[in-house]
C-alpha cells in the first residue's frame, strides 16, 4: 500500500525524512532529529518513550520512498502551473521563476527577465551574503556559550579552592585553640595539684602532732587508774611532762589557698583572642583575583602578585586585559587609608590607585595616580598629563597614603619615611588600590600592625 505524505514526514521536524532511522519500537525519525533529542534527554523514543540501544539502523526502504517523493516535488516545482511549460526564466521585479509564455504576458510587461541558469548563481551569492550575519551571529553566540562554560568551570574551581583554603585556615585556628585549651587546663591542674599538696603537707604535720599528744594523753589517763598513793607519788613528774610537752601553733589557712579562678577564667575569650593576634596578620589591602590580567597570578592569601604564563580564565568585565594589573578588593570613598608594598628587586612595576570607572579592556587614558619603576627610573604618573621623574634610588618598600576627605594621595619611602610625591588634586570618585607588574618576583602587600584602627569607610 503506497505511503501517504504524513507517513513520510518526521514526527519531530514535520518535514520529509532525511536519513531516516528506525528504533526498536519501529518508529521512524530523521537521524539528526533523534540524535539532537537525545543530547539532553534519555535514549527513549520521543513518541512511545521505549528505551533504545545506542545503534541507530537506517530505514533504507523509507529513505528510497522519500527520495522518490523529493524528486517528484522537484519535477513539479520546475513546471509553470499556468502554462505547463518549464520554468527557465526569472523575473527580478516579482522575484519568481517564469516560463516563456509568462514573460510575454501583460503581468510581466517591462520587467527585467533573465535566464534562471544565469540568475541562480547571483541569487545564491545574495543569499550567502544575507546568511553571513547569521553565521557570524552563530559564531559569536558559540564563543559566548563557550565563555559561559569556561566561566562555570572556573567558578567551580574557585569554589573548591576557596573551600580548601578556608578549611586549612580553620584547621590552623582549631589547632591553636586546642593547644591553648590544653595549656590553660594544664595550668589549672598544676595549680590544683600544688595547692592540694601544700594542704596535704600541713595536714600530715597536724596528724603527727595529734598522734604525739594522743600518746601523752593515753599515758596520763592510764596513770589515773592507779591507786591514790601512786598518782601522788608520780604527780610532780607527770605535771613536768605535761608542761614540757611541745605544742605546735595551730595551722590556719593563709591567703591564696584556693585556686585563682579569676586568673584562669576572667576575660577568657579576650585573653585567648589576644594570644591569637600573634598567630594572625591583618593586611590593609587584599587583591581581587577577578580583576587580575590573565598573565598574573596571586598568592594563596591574596596579598602578592607576580607575572606567569597566560592562564585559561574567563574574560569578565572587571578583568584587565590590556595591562598587567590587579586591583584591591575594596575601594575607598572617604577616610584615611594607608598600605605598604614590598617592591625591591623588581624590574617593572607600579603601585597606586585607580578610579572604579578606569578603562580595563583598552588604552588607559585617565583615572590613575601611581608611582612607576621602569628602565631604572622612578616616576609618578597620572594620565593624561602628569609624568614626573623622581630623584630617588633603590626603593624596597613604598607606603601609599590616601586621604579621601582631603583629596590627597602621597607616596613615601617606607624605610626612611621620606615623602616621594603628593597628588593634591580632588579625587572625587571611589578609588581602588592598583598594582602593575611584568616580573616573576612578586609585589607584596605588607601586614599592618594597626588592626584596631581599621577604617570602616570602604565600599
Amino acid at each position: 500500500m503506497p505511503s501517504t505524505l504524513e507517513d513520510l514526514c518526521c514526527p519531530i521536524c514535520h518535514d520529509i525524512f532525511k536519513d531516516p532511522v528506525i528504533l526498536n519500537c519501529t518508529h521512524n525519525f530523521c537521524r539528526a532529529c533523534v540524535e539532537s533529542e537525545w543530547r539532553t534527554k534519555p535514549r527513549k523514543c520521543p513518541l512511545c518513550s521505549r528505551r533504545h540501544s545506542k545503534h541507530l539502523p537506517p530505514d533504507i526502504a523509507l529513505r528510497n520512498e522519500c527520495e522518490v517523493l523529493l524528486r517528484q516535488r522537484t519535477e513539479l516545482e520546475s513546471v509553470c502551473k499556468l502554462h505547463n511549460e518549464d520554468l527557465t526564466l526569472f523575473c527580478r521585479n516579482h522575484l519568481q521563476p517564469v516560463c516563456l509564455n509568462c514573460r510575454d504576458t501583460e503581468q510581466h510587461n517591462g520587467h527585467t527577465i533573465r535566464p534562471i541558469k544565469k540568475e541562480a548563481p547571483i541569487i545564491r551569492k545574495k543569499l550567502e551574503e544575507k546568511l553571513k550575519p547569521l553565521k557570524d551571529k552563530i559564531q559569536e553566540l558559540s564563543r559566548s556559550k563557550q565563555n559561559f562554560l569556561e566561566t562555570a568551570f572556573h567558578i567551580k574551581t574557585q569554589g573548591r579552592l576557596s573551600e580548601t583554603r578556608i578549611s586549612e585556615h580553620f584547621q590552623r585556628l582549631h589547632q591553636f585553640l586546642e593547644k591553648e585549651q590544653q595549656n590553660r587546663i594544664q595550668a589549672v591542674r598544676e595549680e590544683e595539684e600544688q595547692k592540694i599538696k601544700s594542704l596535704e603537707d600541713k595536714m600530715a604535720e597536724i596528724g603527727k602532732e595529734i598522734q604525739a599528744l594522743s600518746e601523752i594523753i593515753a599515758s596520763i589517763e592510764k596513770q589515773l587508774e592507779v591507786p591514790d598513793i601512786s598518782i601522788l607519788l608520780k604527780y610532780k613528774a607527770t605535771v613536768k611532762k605535761i608542761k614540757h610537752c611541745p605544742l605546735m601553733e595551730t595551722p590556719k589557712l593563709g591567703s591564696g589557698a584556693l585556686i585563682d579562678q579569676a586568673k584562669h577564667l576572667g576575660n577568657l575569650d579576650f585573653n585567648i583572642w589576644n594570644n591569637m593576634k600573634n598567630l594572625v596578620e591583618f593586611y590593609p589591602v587584599i587583591l581581587d583575583p577577578n580583576t587580575a590580567h590573565p598573565e598574573l597570578t596571586l598568592s594563596e592569601d591574596l596579598t602578592s602578585v607576580k607575572c606567569v604564563n597566560e592562564q585559561q580564565i574567563p574574560d569578565i568585565p572587571e578583568r584587565f586585559t590590556s595591562y598587567y594589573r590587579v586591583l584591591g578588593s575594596e575601594g575607598f570613598s572617604c577616610g584615611n587609608h594607608s598600605w605598604e608594598v614590598e617592591v625591591s628587586g623588581k624590574e617593572y612595576w607600579s603601585v597606586g590607585v585607580v578610579s572604579g570607572s578606569v578603562q580595563r579592556k583598552g588604552k588607559m587614558d585617565a583615572g590613575n595616580w601611581e608611582i612607576y619603576f621602569i628602565n631604572g627610573n622612578y616616576k609618578v604618573v597620572s594620565r593624561p598629563d602628569t609624568f614626573i621623574l623622581l630623584d630617588v634610588q633603590n626603593l624596597s618598600r613604598v607606603r601609599v597614603n590616601l586621604d579621601c576627605d582631603k583629596g590627597t594621595l602621597s607616596f613615601h619611602d617606607a624605610d626612611t619615611d621620606m615623602c616621594l610625591y603628593t597628588f593634591t588634586e580632588c579625587l572625587s570618585e571611589s578609588l581602588f588600590p592598583c598594582f602593575l607588574t611584568y616580573n616573576t618576583t612578586p609585589l607584596k602587600v605588607s601586614p599592618s600592625k594597626s588592626y584596631f584602627n581599621i577604617s570602616s569607610c570602604r565600599l
